[in-house]
């Protein structure tokens, strides 16, 4: 938090407050930033007056750094202050030249800041200043320091700009005092993490952070809530002015202009210039021959993604015979060659070298001469997909060619709002894309078409649809999708059977063994598994040392701390520490295993239903340790695997690929694990390891099927499971048989008298009950009193209330009822 505190010292709360003083300051920094004193301030001069007055104060070196943290918040505030005050047009003379007034408002983007929002500006940027410097807390595992902040300003080794699960789990807990209401008591981190982000792309954006933390500021009524609502309410009169000025000169134009259909100039232009070379006529060859050799220059008869952009470029140039034209057009359809190029490179395997089969399995980055005529054909498909893409996102007018500024703030924006669907679809029906003719029912395909359900269509999700349709409909380029896909899985075959092949010959498997820390671990631990008197004598010793409160219970943090006190006293700290971290992962399988053989038993109080099913008992001890050794072993088999060796470094991602497996499944056999002896067909067992399907193995995965393996062979660990699996049934079903005794009994026992059951709602339910459930009646009187209550929650008057608003009045609505401000309080 060193970084946001010396940014917001620069920008210190003097500089936003609304007095003599503040705004002295603020007109003394507006005139740094206006130098030229035209009244109005781009992105660019807040950006670089940021840097400037952060070097003045922090000097170069910390000046620069603080600037580059920060500039992602910059562009976030500058993005949400620039479309309170309405953009005009300078009022002009019958000469042409500009004349003092204000001017008519203008209907095109607004790209610049005004005086007026420039306190808004300040403050804004002192709150995402704060968010920016949480996100990078969380991503990449940082501290706050100013090495994991830099790296969100730009990339670096610690931040890839997005939270995965993760680091959400690992770090949220930091933030409790970070001053967000999102982030100060977060009870179910899970939930809070999948409703961070929009669109369910399993990881969390520095925008949907911000929108998160935005949005429970506004509901939870904090000082910072308040600044975002008074944002939006600014925005919402700046709408509201610019569609009444819309409306007025629509009243007086000229009639609307006819609904544009059919492809842009552009894209006529770029299809003229590449169609012709997917074609299968031997003209059609002879010129790709041509162009192949342009493009493949170094004759590697390969191409990269840069060489196949540059390509586009000389041949729109040369096409349009304009170095301007044709460099604009490149540009505009530039987002579609990613997607044709990866497209293209899928269909044919590279035959030249032995070891492109991971590379190209892992998505390779090249073109072979084969694939270039499917390139040239998806050039042409994705660009009039883009072009059609294009066209609503950039539109500001109905399909009756009526201005709407709402859609001024959602154009070119690289995605397709509800609203600029529903406005514009119809000027795309005539692109040649099935999907997009003889729509009836616009409102189910924008539904169809955003996959993600994120209220949004993005370019991606957009073609994916507009490829469905056509493989659907059995058109020409539906036929071409088809063949890529064809060619992809026949591709995949191939090199999955060469990768096995080749790994299989290439790589000289030997094997490691154990390592001498599993080693290390067992010795400390097998000892008490033993089944004699001198086994029952320590594991008595170590269950004092376990159970300290004698309650004889054990959770999983008890056992966790006694595993480490243990492996500390027989290695020393350093050694004994590093084997307790290195084994960690496999602490809690053992704990999960051994927790549930011993009867369930309700250990919890009267609010809670805590049961032993949450603890290990001492009868569960010699099965807990049995299994530390057992997870243990199969912990250091997969060490060695993930990564490609033994201990951890960088290449240790928690999950096994195929590659890894191939490349060292011969190294864990002699284990003493059944599941990895006398593999035959490795890529036959790892598809069966990999349960979900995804490509990988994780820890759970691997551990079920060796498990699984282990009884199936019948050795000792198999025979181990089998054993406490029967014990667990036994358990289960004496559990049962005890409930069913019990239901039929007519009186409770002597012993263990029965708890008589709850017949009746609670006292606090009742008062809760009489308080609120007259409202919600379809009675004249229940009608005024739901007017009265009513009037107490909307206290602002807007006709709208917020789950603050809500929260409050329930409280104060309980304590009226009561009487009684503790008793109210207590119920609410």
């Amino acid at each position: 938090k060193n970084d946001a505190e010396s940014f917001l010292a620069l920008f210190s709360a003097g500089l936003i407050e609304e007095s003599p003083e503040g705004r002295a300051e603020r007109a003394k920094e507006w005139k740094n930033v206006d130098a030229n004193g035209n009244g109005l301030v781009s992105l660019a001069k807040i950006d670089r007056w940021i840097k400037q007055s952060l070097v003045s104060k922090y000097g170069k070196c910390e000046g620069i750094r603080l600037w580059r943290a920060c500039r992602l918040g910059t562009l976030r505030a500058f993005d949400q202050v620039k479309d309170i005050v309405p953009p005009r047009i300078p009022r002009k003379d019958g000469r042409g030249r500009a004349t003092s007034g204000p001017g008519s408002l203008s209907a095109s983007g607004n790209d610049f800041i005004t005086k007026r929002e420039f306190r808004l500006l300040v403050s804004l940027l002192r709150v995402y200043a704060r968010m920016v410097d949480a996100f990078s807390v969380i991503d990449g595992g940082g501290n706050g320091d100013a090495r994991s902040l830099r790296t969100v300003g730009s990339i670096g080794d610690y931040s890839d700009r997005h939270i995965d699960l993760t680091e959400w789990l690992e770090g949220y807990e930091k933030l409790s005092g970070s001053g967000f209401a999102a982030l100060g008591c977060v009870t179910d981190p899970k939930q809070a993490f999948t409703d961070m982000y929009a669109d369910c792309g399993e990881r969390v954006l520095l925008r949907e952070w911000c929108d998160y933390l935005e949005k429970a500021e506004v509901e939870g009524g904090t000082e910072m809530g308040r600044l975002f609502t008074t944002v939006a309410e600014q925005k919402n009169a700046r709408d509201a002015e610019m569609t009444a000025a819309s409306a007025k000169g629509a009243g007086k134009s000229s009639p609307a202009k006819p609904l544009p259909v059919g492809r842009t100039e552009d894209f006529k232009t770029f299809n003229s210039c590449f169609s012709f070379l997917s074609g299968k006529t031997d003209k059609a060859r002879s010129s790709r021959a041509r162009s192949w050799r342009t493009l493949d220059d170094n004759g590697n008869g390969m191409a990269s993604l840069a060489e196949v952009d540059g390509w586009i470029k000389i041949r729109l140039v040369s096409h349009c015979k304009s170095k301007e034209r044709g460099g604009a057009i490149w540009r505009q359809f530039r987002p579609a060659y990613l997607r044709a190029f990866k497209r293209a490179r899928e269909v044919a395997p590279d035959e030249r070298t032995k070891k492109s089969a991971q590379t190209e399995l892992d998505g390779g980055e090249f073109i072979s001469k084969k694939e270039f005529r499917l390139l040239c054909g998806f050039l042409c498909a994705y660009a009039r997909m883009h072009d059609a893409f294009r066209v609503i996102d950039s539109s500001t007018t109905d399909d009756c060619g009526k201005a709407i500024a709402s859609l001024e703030k959602l154009q070119d924006d690289r995605r397709i709002e509800r609203q600029e669907w529903l406005c514009n679809y119809q000027k795309v029906s005539a692109h040649g894309l099935v999907a997009l003719s003889g729509i009836s029912n616009p409102e189910a395909v924008f539904d169809a078409m955003d996959a993600d359900k994120g209220g949004m269509v993005l370019f991606g999700e957009w073609c994916r649809f507009l490829e469905e349709s056509e493989v659907n409909a059995g058109t020409d380029m539906g036929k071409m999708f088809i063949s890529a896909t064809e060619g992809k899985k026949k591709k995949t075959a191939i090199l999955r059977q060469s990768l096995a092949q080749d790994l299989t010959m290439e790589v000289e498997i030997s094997a490691m063994g154990p390592t001498e820390e599993l080693e290390k671990f067992l010795a400390c631990f097998e000892e008490l598994t033993a089944q004699n008197q001198e086994g029952r004598e320590a594991r008595g010793a170590e269950w004092s040392l376990i159970d300290a409160n004698a309650n004889g219970l054990a959770s999983l943090a008890e056992v966790d701390g006694w595993v480490s006190q243990r492996l500390v006293r027989s290695f020393g700290e350093e050694v004994g520490g590093n084997l307790w971290r290195l084994f960690r992962p496999s602490f809690i399988l053992a704990f999960n295993r051994g927790k549930i053989l011993a009867p369930t038993i309700d250990v919890g109080s009267a609010n809670t239903d805590t049961t032993t099913d949450d603890y290990i008992s001492k009868a569960e001890f010699r099965p807990l340790v049995a299994y530390l050794c057992v997870y243990a072993r199969m912990l250091d088999a997969f060490s060695i695997i993930d990564g490609g060796g033994a201990g951890v470094d960088a290449n240790d991602d928690r999950r096994i690929e195929l590659r890894e497996w191939i490349e060292g499944y011969g190294k864990v056999a002699s284990h003493d694990l059944a599941g990895l002896v006398g593999i035959v067909d490795p890529q036959e067992v790892f598809m069966e390891m990999d349960a979900d399907g995804k490509g990988m193995v994780l820890l759970g995965e691997w551990c079920q099927y060796l498990e699984k393996k282990e009884v199936e062979a019948g050795t000792e660990m198999g025979k181990e499971f089998d054993t406490l699996a029967n014990q667990k049934d036994t358990r289960d079903t004496k559990m049962t048989s005890a409930s069913a005794k019990g239901l039929g009994k007519s009186s409770p026992s002597k012993s263990s008298p029965a708890k008589p059951p709850p017949i009746t709602p609670t006292d606090d339910f009742a008062d809760f009950d009489a308080c609120f459930s007259s409202l919600s009646q379809e009675t004249d009187e229940a009608r005024l009193s739901r007017s009265r209550s009513w009037s107490i929650v909307d206290a602002n008057g807007n006709d709208l209330a917020s789950l603050a608003e809500v929260d409050r009045w329930i409280k104060v609505a309980l304590m009226s009822h009561c009487e009684n401000k503790e008793r109210g309080g207590a119920i609410w």
